[in-house]
């Protein structure tokens, strides 16, 4: 008995012959980059504190990054 992942049946309908190859390969670890990008998630109240944020793999400035994660902090505390 074989297991599929989403991943495998997005990528079967995309290109079978990528799907062939991925297995083959074995090649199932996230694409470079995506570790620290997941970690920014536990590091939010630090963030907001003032975490040097120079290195930290975000596609925005740190002062827009600041900003939206604030908005979203104030959207969605539980306290309010």
């Amino acid at each position: 008995m074989s297991t599929h992942t989403f991943s495998d049946l997005r990528t079967a309908t995309y290109c079978p012959r990528k799907l062939y190859y991925r297995r083959r390969d074995d090649d199932r670890r996230p694409p470079e980059g995506v570790r620290e990008r997941r970690a920014l998630a536990f590091r939010y109240p630090a963030l907001l504190d003032g975490d040097d944020l120079a290195a930290a793999p975000i596609a925005v400035t740190p002062t827009q990054f600041r900003t939206t994660l604030s908005c979203a902090g104030e959207r969605l505390d539980p306290d309010e």
